[in-house]
C-alpha cells in the first residue's frame, strides 16, 4: 500500500516536470510586475471605464482591484473574474525556481543535503569509536542515503528545512 503511494507520487512528479518543460524558461523578468489586469486591458485597447462597465462595477473599484493585484493581495477568484471580462483565462502555476527546473531536481538536492547531515552524524559517532569512513566510503554512503530518502520520501527530507 505504501509502495503504491510512493509510486503515484513519483508518477505525479514526472507529470508535473513534463508540464514545466512546456512552460519553457518563463521567469519573473518576463512577466508584468503584478500588473496583468492593467497590461492586458491596455493591450486590448480597453479603458478602465469600459472594463468596469463589463464587470458592472465602478471604475474606482476596478482601480482598487488593479492595485490589489500589484500588491499581490488579490484573490484568485477575483483575478479569474477579471480575466474572463477580457475574454482571457487565468493560468495559475507553482513552478520550480530556475536553478532547479524540475521537482525531481529539487528532491535530489534536498535528499543530498539531508543525507550529508545524516551521514555526518553517523560518521562522527563512528570516528569517536575509531571506525571512521574513508572519503570514498562516506561519499558512497551519502549517495545511498539520498537515494533511499527519495525512494521512500522520508520525512527527514523536509525536517531540516
Amino acid at each position: 500500500m505504501e509502495k503504491d503511494k510512493q509510486k503515484l507520487k513519483k508518477l505525479r512528479r514526472g507529470q508535473l516536470d513534463q508540464l514545466y518543460k512546456t512552460l519553457g524558461t518563463l521567469s519573473r523578468a518576463d512577466l508584468p510586475s503584478g500588473a496583468w489586469i492593467r497590461d492586458v486591458r491596455g493591450a486590448l485597447g480597453m479603458s478602465a471605464t469600459q472594463m468596469a462597465r463589463i464587470l458592472e462595477i465602478a471604475p474606482p473599484t476596478l482601480k482598487k482591484l488593479e492595485m490589489s493585484e500589484f500588491k499581490h493581495t488579490i484573490e484568485i477568484k477575483t483575478l479569474e473574474r477579471l480575466a474572463t471580462a477580457m475574454n482571457c483565462r487565468l493560468v495559475y502555476a507553482i513552478v520550480p525556481e530556475p536553478g532547479f527546473g524540475s521537482l525531481e531536481a529539487i528532491l535530489k538536492k534536498r535528499a543530498r543535503d539531508a543525507a550529508v547531515k545524516i551521514v555526518g552524524r553517523v560518521s562522527h559517532t563512528m570516528a569517536l569509536e575509531a571506525q571512521s569512513l574513508s572519503v570514498d566510503e562516506r561519499n558512497q554512503q551519502i549517495e545511498e542515503t539520498a537515494e533511499e530518502l527519495i525512494r521512500t520520501l522520508d520525512k527527514r527530507l523536509w525536517d531540516q528545512a
